[in-house]
C-alpha cells in the first residue's frame, strides 16, 4: 500500500469538508477519421512497442 502524497491528502480534506466540492478533472476528446491498425500506432511517437 502506498502512503498519500501531501497533494493527494488536501485534495481528500477539500473534499470532505464540503459535499458540494468535487476536485474530479475530467476529459473528452473528438477524433476525426477512422483508429489506425496495431502496427500503425504502434509507429506512434511514445508507444513502445
Amino acid at each position: 500500500m502506498e502512503h498519500l502524497t501531501p497533494l493527494d491528502a488536501a485534495f481528500l480534506e477539500v473534499e470532505d469538508s464540503d459535499r458540494n466540492v468535487s476536485m474530479a478533472i475530467g476529459a473528452v476528446a473528438v477524433l476525426a477519421g477512422s483508429a489506425p491498425d496495431q502496427a500503425e500506432a504502434r509507429r506512434a511517437p511514445g508507444i513502445a512497442a
